[in-house]
């Protein structure tokens, strides 16, 4: 039984803990016949190890905190499962969550090897082979079902999902045999077009039938699309970043779901606080700004295109700024995009500066951008 004042680590999360708590409150009424079915899924999913899921049907009520139940003597099972998960989330910033551990001591310490390393194409042979196992998993577990599902002796699919999965990835990268993976095949435009396509087709499923005869795999149901590639992303991004592609797939913003350059430090948190600013007509600028300087084809002229989207939200600004920012001239913030071929080009403007120069002036705007945000919060909260 989970312990709030001292979690096992039988109960250590293998999801992000916020997609627990929305998941759970996702659940059926609980009235509903599917309730303690659908439970039973997700603590599967959610947690590394089945401690969760087992205590889930095998919980007692006296077992439970005091306060979670008005008649802990007459309750009924389901009553319990139900408070059993209400005590998971309750207690959800307790749960330990799965982080990349350091490698025990005896691999810290071994020797660093003498022998010549992998060349690049067996490092991008195991990248593929990983990401192959990854959509593997993913379509063991339902993900891929809501698309195509798969069927069973006892209820066969309508057509075969291997030729429903082939068709589409056919018709949405113009390349045939593609599906199933065979990842020795692969280009590296090839290889990227599939991570993409593969985000766009996953769904977690929240409910599960299954047979207990013809070796049913299960069937699948009541879809979400969004948890799904929550943690589609979260599991190819580590999978670029272990091997150094220097790509991530964006969380947010018009390139959603596609793969975008990545900083590699806090510039890729700033990137995605910045992708919620409050207000609407910013937030569209704000994620075509961003669109466009993490654009694959990006160059000068895109950059700069980037850097005057964000120039004009400032200028919306410019009063805050001055208020609450730069006291004596805000107007140094601006001066640049006037004096530097930004906004205008004539004798007065600069041309002759290097690229860095855009890159280094679209992070200062969208971390102005960003720190507005928060004073613009915490005034409203002073209110």
């Amino acid at each position: 039984m989970f312990d709030a004042a001292d979690p096992s680590p039988q109960y250590e999360l293998a999801w992000p803990r916020e997609l627990f708590m929305a998941e759970a409150a996702a659940l059926p009424e609980p009235s509903h016949p599917n309730w303690l079915e659908d439970a039973e899924l997700l603590l599967e999913e959610a947690f590394i190890f089945n401690a969760p899921k087992d205590d889930l049907r095998t919980t007692q009520w006296y077992e439970l905190p005091p306060g979670l139940l008005k008649d802990r003597s007459s309750a009924s099972p389901q009553k319990v499962a139900r408070a059993f998960v209400a005590h998971l989330v309750d207690s959800a910033d307790k749960l330990p969550e799965r982080s990349a551990r350091r490698p025990y001591w005896s691999v810290r310490s071994a020797a660093q090897p003498t022998s010549t390393p992998p060349d690049a194409n067996d490092r991008i042979q195991q990248l593929h082979r990983e990401w192959t196992q990854l959509v593997d998993d993913l379509q063991d577990r339902g993900y891929l079902d809501w698309f195509a599902p798969r069927g069973c002796a006892a209820r066969p699919a309508s057509s075969p999902a291997v030729e429903v999965l082939a068709a589409e990835i056919e018709q949405r990268l113009r390349v045939d045999g593609l599906w199933p993976l065979r990842h020795q095949d692969w280009d590296s435009d090839t290889f990227y077009g599939l991570i993409e396509v593969v985000h766009d087709l996953v769904a977690r499923p929240r409910h599960r039938d299954q047979h207990a005869f013809d070796g049913c795999s299960g069937h699948y149901s009541n879809f979400a699309r969004i948890p799904a590639q929550v943690l589609y992303r979260r599991d190819v991004d580590r999978l670029l970043d272990r091997y150094g592609v220097g790509l991530r797939l964006a969380g947010g913003g018009e390139d959603m779901g596609r793969l975008v350059r990545a900083a590699g430090d806090d510039r890729d948190e700033l990137v995605e606080q910045a992708l919620q600013t409050p207000n609407p007509s910013d937030r569209n600028a704000v994620r075509h700004a961003i669109a466009l300087f993490r654009s694959r084809g990006v160059d000068r002229e895109i950059k700069r295109s980037a850097v005057l989207a964000l120039h004009r939200v400032l200028e919306d600004r410019r009063p805050l700024i001055k208020t609450e920012l730069m006291r004596k001239d805000e107007g140094a913030l601006f001066q640049i995009a006037n004096e530097f071929d930004l906004r205008h080009s004539g004798e007065r403007q600069r041309p002759d500066y290097e690229d860095a120069y855009l890159d280094w002036i679209f992070w200062w705007y969208l971390a102005t951008l960003e720190l507005t945000d928060r004073i613009v919060a915490s005034q409203v909260d002073r209110s």
